[in-house]
């Protein structure tokens, strides 16, 4: 920063924080989270609903089924598929 504490852009571009930058009115700021919420709690209904269909006794049973490297296999390899999904693709 320089002296002024505008920084590098100051120094290229000196006028560019001048200018005011346009607002949201507070009406259109809580409409708007007003819809995000809606749009969250819809999304949290679907899940819950689809988790819910789960037969979970099922999935345990077939766990129980698989010995304890097998296991450790699954882990791993789920392990493996979430860091490759979080690699950028470049």
């Amino acid at each position: 920063m320089d002296g002024d504490g505008h920084g590098m852009t100051h120094a290229v571009a000196p006028g560019l924080h001048d200018e005011p930058e346009p607002g949201r009115s507070g009406r259109a700021t809580w409409i708007r989270r007003l819809v995000l919420l809606a749009l969250a709690l819809a999304c949290a209904k679907i899940i819950i609903d689809l988790v819910g269909q789960i037969d979970w006794d099922a999935v345990w049973q077939g766990i129980a089924h698989l010995e304890w490297w097998q296991l450790a296999v699954l882990v791993a390899l789920v392990v493996v598929r979430q860091v490759l999904n979080a690699m950028p693709l470049v």
